[in-house]
């Protein structure tokens, strides 16, 4: 569209290029003789030289193109002609130029002079004046300069090339075209200035935009044929005015031999380079090149190009970071230069070497203007700024810099220039950009890059006929190590572009380097195919030879070459693995899983490998060191939350792998060690045994289910007799660690399994030996009485037919049963022991609910230990008030709601040891007649004020024989009061008012007494109330139950009046008597119940 400063032709790549050409030492390089008056700063003078020798901004055209939308319409006027139409069509064309109003200049030519041409758009003038001619001015350098009018030209399609080389008369310095919307084609325009050349097509949108045109005088215009329509212009003079001197352009030579001189200079290694930097408005790209310079910075590129080549040296781009410090208040400052990024002329990107392109400087002149963009801060009494600029680089050809900077990224610059390629054979250009491309390879490897090089590369060389690009392409993109890079596909159908023999030395390197097997055993495949069909008998011979070779020196192998292999042994045979690749494998020790899936895979393929027998015996070698080798608890690090997880994935893999290769035998290797490392604590303490097992179990179990095999069964029983064992050791209904090992929780899952190894044993002998040796260890009763709940549901009566093995496992559920029993002291009679009457009717509702036949004895048991097991510290009173009485309490509901009731034994002996010990060890003697009874006491003091009183009154408490009151509800005289009332004097009571705020009460000590004994008695009627009525009481107590009675009751017990009955019949009399007291059989068997619980106990 526009272009504010006219750019330079394209450098030419062959003369002047820092890439390919000038790489190499160039023909015109001088003789490095004695300078006379050598630069002692070779970096400070070469930027003095180039500042004060080079100020042109190179600026001496400039062309921009309007939109139609942003120029408006000058609503052109003429003399003689009227309004001529913008835009200016070629029909309205043909007629204006037939008017007598132009003059016809030249051929295809006609010209207006300026005071006939006239402008009714105001905004016309405003918008030339305001925006299109600074623009121009300011591009030239130009000081705002007045326009004048100077004609109207219309060029048409018979008009010839004009030449123009207008010179310089004050105070003109210039000129200014405006070509108005006009269509048209052709008229191309061009600038010559020195040898410097700006061109401009205009013709193009020419129809619909407004176009300016500016450029000094001395500037040599050549304006090309219009070919089609009219170009309609106006031109204008640029003049200068006020005192200051006309702009100009300069002498455009080059302080050439001051440079020169210079450089010549530059002799050692110090400086490494000599930065300069461009136009500050320049902006880096990453391929930054010459034809992106401003003309200013070109023309100095043009100068300098031609001296460093005759002096042997290199000239790059660089973006710089440069920072400079100024102290504040002084004129010095220090400049630091950083190069971050560097391309050549071209863009092809090189590499600086970190810390090398690092240049400093101190000057004492003022610090130069801060450049667009920069950032500026105070830090300790400096002012830091900091900028980016672009530069051109200048360092010796092989020096130490050179010899640190390597190529950047080219690969799609490079790869064009391939792509684009035609010659019939490599040309000099084309060799040095292969040889950069593989050296990009080589130090800057691309992966997403290689193959579309090696792609180009062997395109070129089919054509050029050469295999050697190609070798050279494949050798630097590193393809002798890894084929995958150039692809199986363009290695084998080279073979039609290069043949065999070119090809044979880097395809043999490749078999011998490549790590991957599979990659080169593919490529074996194909090129045996390739020599089949092409008969090539070379060939084949050389992919048999290089087979052998593959396996002798066998790359990395791991689990995801197992189909590889397989696929190996279909080919050659099981006996050709066995010898070649089995031998290999074992002896660089694989590791265990890798051979459980190669084993088992052979073994699923066995029918498709020739030479089975070959895979069967690599099985069976195998098998026994991998059952050995196998690490068995093992663990999952970093997992879980707390860290590691058992893993038991290979163990369960190998008993697959052992059953469906017809190994099973080897499970039982399996068994042992596992019996031994749990034995010896080959495990992490915080993953015992029992976690293996209990996620082991089921596992195992759906294994036999979905392998019906009979012989099985006596192979696995083993393994959960192990199993069986190790839960019994670990279990805990509630656990909690132990030596820092966990316990096996007894919940569903942990029963599941149990379950299903107590079922797989098959033998309730071998269950009762494992609880008879592991049993012992459980001291937990909740989880003994788990266990035999457990038990009893797997093992019910009616599913287990055989009568020996029924009676073996009541026996096993019995036997828990007493263990938990005698494993349990809640409750016993102890201050510790919160609630011992419910733990001990928990217990029997066990008992109860096991439903064996030995619950009698076990509830026996039970209440023996009761009566014999007791804390030293308790008394015999405290233990059946503290215990036996609650637990009776207890245990007449629950009887009921099972539909039986206190009398049945061993219920009843034991009640009636109770009743029998509540009236002895517990219920005081009857205090005598005469003593005031407990209702007479109660009745002093009934008023809620008088709490206090009735407490000390009714006390049981011997040595509380008086009292003091000072303070109570109702006030001192009223409790006086309430004694007097109640006559208290008639029940040995005696008080006395010692001051108005003090009484002193005293009891006889007989109260104590009776109201011990009234307390007992209450406790002892409900007591007998838990034994049920007046029938089942006699029933339980038997003969015991008159002196229990009158024991509690404090009175015997009533008997009818007796009547006069007939002699003959005084026997059933007898029997009626004993029904109407609610004795008969029952009081008799309780009779004998009680002798029997005696003699037991």
């Amino acid at each position: 569209m526009a272009s504010p400063v006219p750019k330079p032709e394209p450098i030419d790549p062959e003369i002047d290029s820092d890439y390919p050409d000038s790489d190499t030492e160039g023909e015109q390089e001088e003789e490095r003789e004695q300078v006379a008056n050598p630069s002692t700063n070779i970096q400070d003078d070469f930027r003095a030289a180039l500042e004060a020798g080079f100020a042109f901004n190179g600026a001496f055209a400039y062309s921009h193109q309007y939109p139609i939308a942003d120029a408006p319409n000058p609503c052109l006027k003429v003399d003689g002609l009227g309004f001529v139409g913008c835009p200016f069509s070629e029909r309205e064309g043909r007629v204006v130029v037939g008017e007598a109003a132009l003059r016809n200049s030249a051929v295809g030519t006609w010209e207006v002079a300026a005071e006939k041409v006239h402008f009714d758009n105001p905004a016309w003038c405003e918008w030339l004046q305001g925006t299109a001619a600074p623009a121009a001015l300011t591009a030239l350098g130009m000081k705002t300069p007045a326009l004048t009018l100077k004609k109207l030209v219309i060029h048409g399609p018979s008009s010839k090339p004009i030449v123009s080389h207008d010179p310089s008369h004050a105070p003109t310095i210039g000129s200014l075209t405006v070509v108005l919307p006009s269509d048209f084609e052709g008229a191309t325009l061009r600038f010559n200035y020195a040898d410097r050349i700006a061109t401009y097509d205009l013709g193009a949108r020419s129809g619909l935009s407004t176009s300016i045109i500016a450029a000094y005088s001395g500037v040599q215009r050549v304006m090309e044929s219009v070919t089609s329509g009219y170009r309609l212009s106006l031109v204008y003079d640029l003049v200068h005015t006020g005192a200051t001197p006309a702009p100009s352009l300069p002498d455009p030579s080059f302080p050439a031999d001051r440079i020169r001189t210079i450089l010549r200079s530059w002799t050692g290694d110090a400086p490494t380079h000599i930065y300069y930097p461009l136009n500050p408005d320049t902006a880096w790209t990453p391929d930054f090149r010459a034809t992106l310079l401003p003309d200013k910075d070109a023309a100095l590129l043009d100068h300098i190009l031609p001296l460093a080549r005759s002096l042997n040296l290199r000239v790059r781009f660089a973006q710089a970071k440069v920072t400079i410090r100024t102290r504040v208040g002084s004129t010095a400052y220090q400049e630091e230069v950083v190069v971050r990024e560097m391309t050549d002329l071209h863009g092809i990107r090189y590499e600086p070497a970190e810390g090398e392109l690092v240049s400093k400087r101190l000057a004492r002149l003022p610090a130069p203007e801060r450049p667009p963009g920069s950032t500026s801060t105070l830090v300790d009494g400096f002012t830091v700024t900091t900028s980016n600029h672009v530069a051109i680089l200048i360092f010796p050809k092989n020096r130490i810099l050179d010899r640190r900077i390597v190529i950047g990224d080219i690969y799609d610059l490079a790869l064009n220039v391939l792509r684009g390629s035609t010659s019939a054979a490599m040309t000099s250009k084309e060799r040095k950009i292969v040889r950069r491309l593989l050296t990009c390879c080589r130090v800057r490897p691309r992966d997403d890059m290689l193959r579309s090089v090696i792609e180009a590369i062997r395109a070129c060389s089919s054509r050029w006929g050469d295999a050697q690009p190609f070798l050279d392409a494949l050798a630097s993109c590193g393809v002798h190590t890894n084929l995958e890079l150039a692809g199986i596909d363009a290695l084998v159908s080279a073979y039609a572009d290069f043949g065999w023999a070119a090809l044979a030395t880097f395809y043999t390197n490749i078999i011998a380097n490549d790590a991957s097997n599979v990659h080169r055993w593919n490529f074996l495949e194909r090129l045996t195919r390739l020599a089949e069909e092409d008969h090539d008998e070379v060939l084949g011979r050389w992919c048999e030879e290089q087979l052998y070779v593959l396996f002798r020196a066998l790359g990395p192998v791991d689990e995801a070459q197992i189909l590889w292999l397989v696929s190996v042994a279909r080919k050659h045979g099981g006996s050709f693995f066995q010898h070649h690749v089995f031998a290999v494998l074992v002896q660089r020790g694989m590791p265990w899983r890798f051979w459980a899936n190669l084993v088992s895979a052979m073994y699923r393929s066995m029918a498709d490998i020739a030479h089975p027998d070959a895979v069967r015996t690599m099985i069976t070698f195998k098998l026994p060191s991998m059952v050995e080798s196998m690490a068995l608890f093992r663990i999952n690090k970093g997992l879980q939350p707390a860290g590691t997880s058992i893993e038991y994935g290979n163990l369960l893999y190998t008993l697959h792998l052992c059953i469906s290769t017809n190994n099973e035998h080897h499970c039982v290797r399996i068994w042992q060690r596992m019996r031994d490392d749990a034995t010896t604590g080959k495990f992490y303490p915080v993953h015992p045994p029992w976690q293996y097992y209990l996620a082991l179990v089921p596992e195992v179990d759906q294994l036999l289910k979905s392998t019906p095999k009979e012989h099985l069964d006596a192979i696995f029983r083993p393994f959960f007799e192990q199993a069986f064992v190790v839960f019994i050791a670990s279990v805990c209904k509630n656990p909690v660690s132990a030596e820092g090992r966990p316990l096996c929780p007894l919940d569903d899952t942990s029963e599941a399994a149990l379950a299903i190894a107590m079922h797989r044993i098959r033998s309730a002998f071998l269950l009762n030996q494992c609880l008879i040796v592991w049993g012992r260890r459980i001291r937990d009763i909740d989880t003994l009485q788990a266990l035999a709940r457990l038990i009893r549901r797997e093992f019910p009566p009616d599913r287990v037919g055989d009568v020996h093995e029924y009676r073996t496992y009541e026996g096993i559920v019995t036997s828990l049963a007493n263990s938990a029993i005698d494993r349990n002291r809640a409750y016993l009679c102890s201050p510790t022991i919160p609630n011992p009457a419910a733990e001990m009717l928990r217990m029997v509702e066990f008992i109860l609910d096991l439903g064996v036949e030995g619950s009698e004895l076990s509830c026996r048991r039970l209440f023996r230990r009761c009566i014999d097991l007791y804390e030293p510290t308790t008394t015999p009173k405290s233990r059946v008030l503290g215990s036996y009485a609650p637990f009776l309490h207890l245990l007449s509901p629950m009887l009921r709601d099972r539909g039986t009731d206190m009398t049945v034994q061993p219920f009843s002996a034991f009640a009636a040891w109770v009743g029998s010990a509540f009236a002895r060890d517990v219920m005081p003697a009857k205090p005598l007649n005469g003593s005031a009874s407990v209702g007479a006491i109660r009745a002093v003091g009934v008023c809620a004020d008088c709490g206090e009183l009735q407490r000390f009154l009714l006390s049981e408490n011997a040595t509380w024989a008086s009292c003091v009151f000072e303070r109570v509800p109702g006030g001192l005289y009223h409790l006086e009061s309430q004694l007097e009332r109640a006559a208290a004097t008639s029940l040995g009571v005696r008080w006395e008012m010692m001051m108005p705020s003090k009484l002193t009460v005293t009891r006889p000590a007989s109260f104590a007494t009776i109201s011990a004994w009234a307390t007992a008695s209450s406790q002892g009627k409900a007591l007998l109330s838990d034994l049920g009525g007046v029938a089942m009481q006699k029933a339980i107590l038997g003969a015991d139950y008159e002196a229990v009675y009158e024991r509690i009751h404090g009175a015997p017990v009533k008997k009818p009046a007796p009547f006069p009955i007939p002699l003959g019949d005084a026997s059933g009399a007898l029997n009626r008597k004993r029904a109407a007291e609610g004795e008969g059989e029952g009081a008799a068997a309780a009779k004998k119940v009680r002798v029997k619980m005696e003699e037991e106990t």
